[in-house]
């Protein structure tokens, strides 16, 4: 066969499958083995985990690297929890980043389209499901001259790995850049699992937003019927009622927007009776306490009804909640449901664990460079993180470490006055 035309770069393939479907999964790799022999595409599904290895591990390493994500549709890898809120959420995550492709692959009838996924391009052709084919050799086929048309795509356009992975910016919103954390998920997944409130108070940029961002990547994680919002307070549309029941009603896929604090707390009940558990993040909780004519009292007690009917609430702020108002406020009952969930610097052996973290693409830090890294920035995450991606950039440039610990000692006194 001539090579011409042929894919340059061979495009890996992970597949999101149920265990149900295996006849079906073999099949398909049957038809797509030309495409693997021809190095158009690698292939990987969890079958290939070898004994003794972490599965949990080896999948998010090739759900992190493939760049095309088969999901293998039907009723009941829909009704999978793994494959649902694990797999095809972070598929989704790289799908929206423009990190990887995510093509459903419709296997057998299911009622697919109010799925995530729903509206994006599937094979085989019509989305017509494998099963229903007179010969299903003719979907694989079908599906099989997809997936090669995708590889060509992809390979026209290939992957650079010169983006430096410590550039900053103002949350982690990326499943696979979060670090560390480990105990404060465990305390907050304790309060979410028993229905209760929080509120993690910590210094600027010490991760505050993401570990919020974190609690709504992986709430349905630790309960399967958790639905979250989460609202920056700061974000102009959260300075007006309207605009905050606004964002929380397409938040919850509410299809109807409330437009008083009754009708609220109504369609809580209803999510409630839907057998939902709604949590609210609220970050940079400070702001709402600025807009007291908008946020009165009336909305603060009615907050607090409605987490005390089931709804968990959780808050992001410099200054403890107890410390934002008036002893004497009739809000201060509000306040009293919230446990303190304090968030301060990486313990030593945390930040050296993220200094030493093999980063693909990118030569690990020299000893000396690990040194200065971790003596510049003292476990403050941002400073990790900035001091990081300066030692990367100063490599590639050919410039000394001091302008590398230089340059990140100036972006932390822009970002912190008092660093």
């Amino acid at each position: 066969m001539s090579g011409a035309g042929k894919p340059s770069e061979s495009s890996e393939i992970f597949l999101c499958y149920s265990h149900k479907d295996e006849k079906l999964l073999k099949k398909l790799e049957t038809h797509l083995s030309l495409l693997r022999r021809d190095k158009v595409i690698s292939i990987w599904h969890d079958r290939r985990i070898g004994a003794g290895t972490e599965w949990a591990g080896a999948i998010d390493e090739h759900l992190n690297s493939a760049r095309m994500i088969l999901l293998l549709v039907s009723a009941d890898f829909l009704a999978s929890d793994y494959c649902h809120d694990v797999e095809m959420e972070r598929a989704l995550e790289r799908h929206e980043a423009g990190e990887a492709r995510v093509i459903p692959i419709i296997l057998r009838p299911v009622d697919w389209t109010g799925a995530r996924f729903g509206k994006l391009q599937g094979f085989p052709k019509d989305a017509k499901p494998v099963t229903t084919w007179k010969r299903t050799d003719d979907a694989f086929l079908d599906i099989a001259m997809g997936i090669r048309q995708v590889a060509e795509e992809l390979a026209a356009h290939p992957r650079t790995t010169s983006t430096n992975p410590f550039a900053w910016r103002g949350g982690i919103t990326n499943a696979k850049d979060f670090f560390n954390r480990d105990k404060e998920q465990g305390m907050l997944r304790s309060y979410l699992r028993n229905h209760q409130n929080c509120q993690v108070v910590g210094p600027r940029r010490i991760g505050k937003t993401s570990l919020l961002r974190q609690v709504e990547r992986v709430a349905r994680q630790w309960d399967k019927n958790a639905v979250v919002a989460y609202l920056d307070m700061q974000d102009a549309r959260c300075q007006t009622l309207a605009g905050w029941l606004r964002l929380v009603a397409r938040s919850w896929g509410w299809p109807d927007l409330p437009a008083t604090l009754p009708e609220f707390a109504d369609r809580l009940d209803a999510m409630r009776s839907d057998g939902r558990f709604a949590v609210l993040c609220l970050d940079e909780f400070e702001r709402l306490m600025e807009q007291r004519d908008e946020f009165t009292p009336g909305f603060l007690l009615n907050l607090r009804s409605c987490a005390q009917q089931g709804m968990s609430i959780i808050t992001a702020s410099q200054t403890a909640l107890s410390k934002l108002t008036d002893p004497n406020d009739q809000t201060s009952p509000f306040y009293n449901t919230f446990p303190l969930l304090p968030l301060g610097p990486f313990a030593t052996s945390d930040a050296a664990d993220y200094v030493v973290l093999h980063r693909p693409g990118f030569p690990a830090f020299s000893p000396e460079e690990r040194v200065a890294i971790l003596t510049f920035a003292k476990g403050h995450p941002l400073a990790l993180q900035v001091a990081c991606f300066h030692v990367v950039e100063a490599k590639q440039n050919g410039e000394e470490l001091a302008v590398a610990i230089q340059k990140a000692m100036d972006d932390m006194k822009a970002l912190l006055r008092n660093w």
